[in-house]
């Protein structure tokens, strides 16, 4: 007959039930949300973009806005570029996203990520630099035709990794840490406009290994992360780089302004962004079409800066973005257990940017002046983690190279 548990030992061992019994209710998953798409969109600047999207969502009653998230995209575009057909672009991601990650008020995310592009934009340093298609008129497949259409264009490679934590210091503010590896190559196109640069002065093309780290401050009152309608979200950074090699060092700031705002009775919702970003130092290459913050992307051309506006178009230390954009979600729908919302969002873009650190005007920025861009498209909501855009923009600076309108389609950015 089996000897009884001694009853000293009784306490410990509701203990360790209690403990097993809540660690199983913690990773006992209460709602997945998976997302797997085909990349199959349209894209101004690197023709028509095809591959797959996956993303896997788990949803936690006490974890905010979700347990984890986990994205991977594959893509690769088709285009009619300057020796017919090409495939310049390439990119591979994966991103993971943990709220709560070993302690409650710690948020880390991580990303893999490598791109080439064989079609990059240079147009010049500055706000007031020209352009014009060069191409027109010429017999495509000539030598003229290729070097014409590759004039505005270099060949560039960048593998990354990426590592931010953000602690909550309170309900609405935390601090971030950043900090990013990459590689990076450039491929200068003979007669490009690139090549004739370097020749007049040296322009750092940041190439080789690189490292950067960023850190700031977050405030965030969104009543939703991925589909907000009131609240704010600001983020104050500074940000540090530098080679391998020892060159190329700067170091730049950044301040990023978002409001969301409820109108109509709550059936439209208004969304604004005002972004400035300054340089100090050997910036290279990449850092002069590229802003930071929370959000750092490419711009202010392109999808995440003034739409319309040809990638790469707008370059220089200081930059300025302002966004405001009319969004409405309105006809719900299920399938299976997956809940979308279609809707649609009207926008307009303004941005310049500035040769020197401080918005200090150059010989090449002419006087005051704000480029623009305006549009819309259709917005797909899918359950709480997802919303795919698509926007259709016109902008005279794309107007002025025969780019108009400009498509993007992709995952929401935050703005």
């Amino acid at each position: 007959m089996p000897r009884r548990l001694p009853r000293q030992l009784w306490p410990l061992v509701c203990v360790a039930v209690q403990s097993s019994v809540a660690f199983a209710e913690a990773l006992a998953p209460q709602r997945y949300e998976p997302a797997v798409l085909p990349v199959l969109a349209g894209d101004t600047d690197v023709g028509f973009k095809f591959g797959g999207f996956l993303q896997l969502a788990r949803f936690r009653d006490d974890v905010q806005p979700y347990g984890w998230r986990l994205q991977f995209v594959a893509a690769a575009s088709v285009h009619d570029g300057a020796t017919g057909t090409e495939y310049p672009y390439r990119e591979i991601q994966l991103r993971i996203d943990r709220p709560h990650a070993f302690v409650p008020p710690l948020r880390m995310v991580v990303q893999l990520i490598y791109f080439r592009t064989t079609n990059l934009g240079f147009y010049g340093v500055g706000n007031s630099t020209s352009a014009e298609p060069l191409w027109s008129g010429l017999p495509e497949g000539s030598d003229d035709y290729v070097r014409a259409r590759h004039y505005y264009q270099f060949d560039g490679l960048l593998p990354q990794v990426r590592a931010t934590a953000r602690y909550r210091l309170s309900e609405h503010v935390a601090l971030m840490v950043e900090t990013d590896a990459q590689w990076s190559e450039v491929g200068v196109y003979p007669g490009s406009l690139l090549e004739q640069s370097l020749r007049a002065s040296p322009l750092p093309l940041g190439e080789g290994g690189q490292g950067r780290i960023s850190a700031g401050f977050v405030f965030d009152s969104r009543d939703h992360e991925t589909v907000p309608t009131v609240g704010q979200y600001h983020d104050l950074s500074v940000r540090c780089g530098a080679g391998a090699r020892g060159g190329d060092g700067y170091c730049a700031a950044n301040l990023t302004l978002r409001a969301y705002q409820r109108i109509l009775g709550g059936r439209l919702s208004l969304a604004g962004r005002l972004l400035g970003d300054t340089i100090f130092g050997a910036a290279p290459l990449g850092e002069l079409s590229r802003y930071g913050g929370v959000d750092s992307a490419t711009g202010p051309a392109g999808s995440r800066g003034i739409r319309g506006v040809p990638q790469g178009r707008l370059a220089g230390k200081s930059k300025v973005v302002g966004n405001l954009e009319l969004r409405a979600f309105f006809l719900p729908f299920s399938v299976g257990t997956q809940r979308f919302t279609v809707g649609s969002a009207a926008f307009v873009d303004v941005g310049r940017v500035w040769t020197g650190a401080w918005f200090s005007s150059g010989a090449s920025d002419g006087p005051f002046r704000l480029h623009w861009g305006a549009g819309g498209g259709p917005r797909l909501r899918w359950g709480d983690s997802l919303v795919i855009r698509a926007d259709l923009a016109y902008a005279p600076l794309g107007a002025q190279v025969n780019m108009v309108p400009g498509l993007y389609v992709e995952v929401e950015a935050v703005m």
